[in-house]
């Protein structure tokens, strides 16, 4: 049985239309990049013309990001460094803030965690040179305490 010569035409013109055009798949992600002292915005444009873009500004050692979804909600993170402390706040697209701080004195560290429902839990580590003492507070009140003694180097 010999076969038409048109069937091995038709299924290459069908395989060519399923996998697409070669420029419709370079298309399909986008990624333009700004750069300027100190700040980048990125730009991502999907196939189906939908854009992200994201924000990020940074300056004496503080660093802020936007990102600003395809529907124009945007979500938000804030690094705010002093000496050798650190606050870091979230805003999500519905304006909610979630923070976390670390403040550092010494060899000793406190970090504490705030939601968006404003309550907060705390973990300090406490160190001596017998070991540290580790305590944290969560947002229920509740404390648990734990002491780690020092490891002796060989």
């Amino acid at each position: 049985m010999k076969l038409d010569p048109v069937l091995p035409l038709a299924a290459a013109l069908v395989f060519a239309t399923l996998a697409g055009t070669a420029s419709a798949r370079e298309r399909a992600v986008q990624r333009d990049v700004v750069r300027e002292r100190g700040h980048v915005q990125s730009t991502v444009t999907g196939a189906d013309g939908r854009t992200l873009t994201r924000e990020t500004t940074r300056a004496d050692g503080d660093k802020t990001s936007t990102v600003t979804g395809p529907n124009g909600q945007t979500v938000s993170r804030e690094v705010d460094r002093t000496g050798n402390d650190k606050s870091v706040t979230v805003t999500g697209a519905d304006g909610k803030t979630a923070t976390r701080d670390v403040t550092r004195d010494g060899g000793d560290k406190t970090s504490t965690v705030t939601g968006p429902d404003g309550k907060s839990a705390t973990r300090a580590v406490d160190r001596s040179a017998d070991g540290r003492t580790i305590t944290v507070t969560g947002a229920d009140g509740k404390t648990s305490t734990r002491t780690a003694p020092r490891r002796q180097r060989p």
